[in-house]
C-alpha cells in the first residue's frame, strides 16, 4: 500500500482506473497504492480505513487475496507500505495499525525513493551509472506523480551499488512539493485548448462538463502522440453548439508550441530538484560530476517535455534514466525491499 499523502491517485499497482494487479505473485507480497490526506486524526482514520477496505474488495475481485484475518502465512498476501521519504515514524506506525485494524499481513514499511532505488538495482539499469561516477556521486531518485513530485539524494558511494545483505544507500537529502505534478501538464494543455475555442467563437467550453470530457481526452490522446510524432492535429466535432448552429474544435499543436505552453508548469514541476540540490550544497555541472545520475519514475516520466526540464536543472553531462513502465518503479522496488532486507 503506497500513500502519498496527496489526492486520490496511483502511480503504480492501483491505477487511476481501479485497475489492480499483484507485484510478488502467491509467494511475494502484493502492492496496492493509495492516497489521501487531511488534518483531523479521526477523519485521516476514517479515510484510510475505507481506502484500505476498498482496496481489499478491488484486489478480491481481481482473484488476489489480502484479507488475512485470522494472521497467518497462508491466508492472504502479506502488504509492504510504502511512504514518502519526509513521513514521520509516528505516521508509518499510524498506517501499519490501520492495516492490521484491517486484518491484513504486513511486512514492514519503505520510503519510496529507496524503493525506486532497490527496482532500478535489481533491473540493472543503474551499474553503469555507479561505475562512471565518483566515490562521492549520489543518485537522484525524481518521483513525478500526478499531484506530487518529490526528489531525493541518495548516497552512492562506498557499497551503495549493492543490495545484498541488507546493506541500504542513505537518503541525504529530499524536497517534495504537493502542489505540483503530472496533471498540471494536462490542466495547461486542457486550459490552452479552451482558450484558442474561445477566442475564434466567443464559447467557453469549461462551462460544459460534457465538452470538458471529450476536450480532456482530446489533450490526453494528443500529449501522449507528440511523446513520438513533432506535429498533431486535434479535431473534435460538434463540441457545442450556439443560437448560429453546432460547433467544432479544429486545432493543430506541434512539439515546440506544447513546450511553450507547459513552459511555466515544468518550471514549477522541476523546481524540487534544485532545491534538494541547493540543499545539498550539490553543483549542478561541476568536474568531477557530484551526481552519477537521475532516475525519473512515477507516470511524469514519460513526457519528453519533462524529461528535458529536468535534464536542464541537473545538468547536461548527467545521465537521466527513465525505466520502462516508470509508474509501476516504486511498488516493484517496494515489492523487493523484503527480498533485500530494505523494510523497516
Amino acid at each position: 500500500l503506497a500513500f502519498d499523502g496527496g489526492s486520490v491517485e496511483a502511480e503504480a499497482v492501483l491505477s487511476e482506473g481501479q485497475k489492480v494487479s499483484g507485484e510478488g505473485g502467491d509467494d511475494g507480497p502484493l502492492l496496492l497504492e493509495l492516497g489521501g490526506a487531511t488534518d483531523n486524526p479521526i477523519s485521516i482514520h476514517s479515510l484510510y480505513s475505507a481506502l484500505v477496505s476498498e482496496a481489499v474488495g478491488i484486489a478480491s475481485h481481481k482473484g488476489l487475496s489480502l484479507a488475512a484475518a485470522p494472521l497467518s502465512a497462508n491466508s492472504g498476501s502479506p502488504l509492504v507500505l510504502s511512504v514518502p521519504v519526509a513521513t514521520p515514524d509516528s505516521a508509518r506506525n499510524f498506517l501499519v495499525n490501520v492495516c492490521l485494524e484491517q486484518g491484513l499481513m504486513v511486512y514492514g514499511v519503505v520510503d519510496d525513493a529507496s524503493a525506486a532505488y532497490v527496482a532500478a538495482m535489481d533491473a540493472g539499469i543503474l551499474t553503469d551509472m555507479l561505475k562512471n561516477g565518483s566515490s562521492q556521486s549520489q543518485i537522484m531518485v525524481v518521483d513525478l506523480g500526478g499531484s506530487l513530485v518529490q526528489a531525493s539524494l541518495l548516497s552512492a558511494g562506498d557499497g551503495g551499488g549493492s543490495l545484498g545483505g541488507g546493506s541500504r544507500v542513505e537518503v541525504v537529502q529530499t524536497v517534495a512539493s504537493r502542489t505540483t505534478g503530472s496533471n498540471q501538464l494536462h490542466a495547461a494543455l486542457v486550459d490552452h485548448l479552451a482558450l484558442q475555442f474561445a477566442l475564434r467563437n466567443g464559447i467557453d467550453l469549461r462551462q460544459d462538463y460534457m465538452s470538458m470530457e471529450r476536450l480532456h481526452s482530446a489533450a490526453e490522446v494528443a500529449a501522449e502522440e507528440l511523446s513520438f510524432r513533432p506535429k498533431v492535429k486535434i479535431n473534435l466535432p460538434f463540441i457545442t453548439a450556439d443560437a448560429s448552429g453546432p460547433k467544432h474544435l479544429e486545432e493543430s499543436l506541434t512539439r515546440a508550441e506544447y513546450a511553450r505552453i507547459l513552459d511555466d508548469a515544468l518550471g514549477a514541476m522541476t523546481q524540487p530538484i534544485a532545491d534538494v540540490l541547493a540543499k545539498a550544497g550539490v553543483r549542478p555541472g561541476s568536474e568531477p560530476s557530484e551526481l552519477a545520475g537521475v532516475l525519473l519514475v512515477g507516470a511524469g516520466a514519460r513526457s519528453p517535455a519533462l524529461q528535458a526540464a529536468v535534464q536542464a536543472r541537473v545538468g547536461a553531462g548527467v545521465v537521466t534514466v527513465v525505466p520502462p513502465n516508470p509508474e509501476e518503479y516504486v511498488a516493484r522496488g517496494a515489492a523487493k525491499a523484503p527480498e533485500y532486507g530494505w523494510l523497516e
